[in-house]
């Protein structure tokens, strides 16, 4: 889901604070808090990215979502519109966070579809890895009425947003793996940061 936040300086455990692009600690991660898997589950990687600081508004394409290294700065509230293939991740051990759909247990993953990832010079390889596609985190937004399952594994027209107002409330309610906690600036920076999904449509 790649942009750089606060979470991403903090590391894996937050880096998303938790476990965020897009979406981590490569640049251009801000989507991305970090977080842990739990037993038998593992974090996605978060594959290379070239992270661009320059505002293309509107992004024309979900990878140069992918590569705003500031999508709050860059779009604030403003809808966005992109077309892409939606995955999940397994259980992923993070920080407490409320609001709770901003905590990285309801994130998915935004990745091109291979047809056109092909076009813009990435290949989608099959397995995760380091050839992996770019993606980034988003979250559903509790005012849709669409369960993550309802979306996993299918190919949308997805409508959201960054800097959702409710993002302004973000608060840490338990440290990531027992460590320190994450200062209350970094939390809403980060909640600012990721991409809040309001709209799906079959593409």
């Amino acid at each position: 889901m790649a942009h750089t936040n606060g979470w991403s300086k903090i590391g894996l455990g937050l880096a998303l604070a938790w476990a965020l692009v897009a979406c981590s600690a490569d640049p251009g991660s801000t989507s991305s808090p970090s977080a842990r898997a739990t037993a038998g589950d593992s974090v996605p990687s978060e594959p290379a990215r070239t992270p661009s600081s320059e505002c293309i508004n509107p992004p024309p394409d979900l990878l140069t979502l992918i590569n705003q290294t500031d999508p709050a700065a860059c779009y604030g509230d403003a809808p966005i519109t992109v077309v892409a293939e939606v995955i999940g991740f397994g259980a992923i051990d993070c920080a407490g966070v409320e609001p709770a759909w901003f905590m990285c247990g309801a994130w998915v993953g935004l990745q091109p579809i291979a047809a056109q990832a092909r076009t813009t010079g990435f290949v989608l390889a099959a397995t995760r890895g380091t050839n992996q596609a770019p993606w980034m985190f988003a979250a559903i937004h509790p005012d849709t009425a669409v369960a993550t399952q309802d979306i996993v594994g299918r190919q949308l027209r997805i409508t959201g947003h960054f800097d959702d107002p409710a993002a302004q409330t973000c608060r840490e309610t338990e440290a990531p793996f027992g460590g320190p906690s994450t200062p209350p600036d970094d939390v809403i920076a980060s909640c600012r940061n990721l991409f809040a999904m309001t709209g799906f449509e079959a593409v």
